[in-house]
């Protein structure tokens, strides 16, 4: 039986986490904060994300996950 770090394919899953990521930073007029954009960005500190643009973000990111699932 497959573990679930094994079925998914990490590269891909980072590659769309950080274009969900980019889109609500220029929808927000966070330009600035793109340059800094990593996987290992802190969401609050290093690209300005308040509570509100986190959960929009989770929303953001499940239905793109859930699409690229079906």
């Amino acid at each position: 039986m497959a573990t679930i770090s094994t079925q998914l394919d990490l590269p891909g899953v980072r590659e769309r986490v950080l274009e969900v990521l980019r889109g609500l930073l220029e929808e927000l007029g966070s330009q600035g904060a793109i340059p800094q954009l990593s996987i290992t960005s802190n969401l609050d500190r290093d690209l300005g994300l308040g509570s509100l643009e986190r959960v929009e973000l989770l929303t953001r990111l499940g239905e793109r996950l859930r699409h690229a699932a079906s």
